[in-house]
């Protein structure tokens, strides 16, 4: 706990920063996860990928190249 205050109050005082954002979800049979970036860009995309046989699908987010 000690070693999360530090790096919290350490990390305070950067000026210029960007944030991002992890998210871990679980039920004990389905686990989400979720990235947020701090980012503004016009060539940004989103992919889907649908399951298929016992593969599982996907969402990504992307910049097109």
């Amino acid at each position: 706990m000690k070693k999360i205050i530090a790096t919290c109050v350490a990390t305070s005082f950067i000026s210029a920063s960007f944030g991002c954002f992890i998210m871990f979800l679980t039920d004990g049979k389905t686990i989400l996860i979720a990235n947020h970036e701090d980012w503004y860009a016009r060539d940004a995309e989103v992919t889907f990928v649908p399951p298929s046989g016992k593969k599982f699908g996907m969402l990504y987010f992307d910049f097109t190249s």
